[in-house]
């Protein structure tokens, strides 16, 4: 082992490499302090430094997928809007049909303007890629979901009834006796 040397910045990041992929497959602290002639404190510190990189680099992974994600839901959204607006308002309808006579064809044109009042379907699209966005960023909150236990109230309620009937059944001959055991006291006093 070496000790007391001081490493330069690229001896340090190779060792560091080189301990991230003893670990990756399965070789332990010591044997990888024995492989890369450091103790088995410096692997210790090296791999909290590569856990810190690998994490570091998971989360910025994740952040790009969000932008990717987020830009996709721009340019649907855009698209949207720009469909949104073409649906609004006054179109021209244009229409030619042709004719044939006896005294030759003849081109018939029209132009019908219709309003309208856009297609909601676009909405719905604009909708949904704001429901998608604030999912993506967080901004929906937690989704509070029902327990999906299927109970049948009345049926419950029928059963509950039922039980407590037969237990008042049960209990009533044993009242019924010792209300009648108080009265014959009484009268033999």
């Amino acid at each position: 082992m070496r000790s007391g040397r001081r490493y330069t910045r690229d001896e340090i990041l190779r060792r560091r490499e080189k301990v991230a992929d003893l670990y990756c497959r399965g070789a332990t602290q010591s044997q990888i302090a024995e492989r890369v002639s450091v103790s088995q404190r410096q692997v210790s510190d090296d791999l909290q430094k590569v856990r810190a990189w690998w994490l570091e680099s998971a989360l910025r992974s994740f952040d790009d997928l969000k932008s990717q994600e987020l830009a996709k839901l721009d340019q649907i959204e855009r698209e949207a809007w720009a469909a949104w607006e073409r649906s609004v308002g006054t179109h021209k309808i244009e229409r030619a049909e042709k004719r044939s006579s006896i005294q030759g064809d003849t081109t018939l044109a029209s132009v019908v303007k219709e309003k309208l009042d856009g297609d909601p379907r676009y909405l719905q699209i604009v909708g949904n890629c704001v429901a998608k966005r604030c999912e993506i960023l967080g901004l929906s909150g937690p989704v509070k979901r029902q327990p999906e236990i299927a109970v049948d109230v009345v049926s419950a309620r029928e059963r509950l009834a039922g039980e407590l009937a037969r237990m008042h059944e049960r209990q009533l001959p044993e009242a019924v006796e010792a209300e009648a055991t108080e009265i014959e006291l009484e009268t033999v006093q």
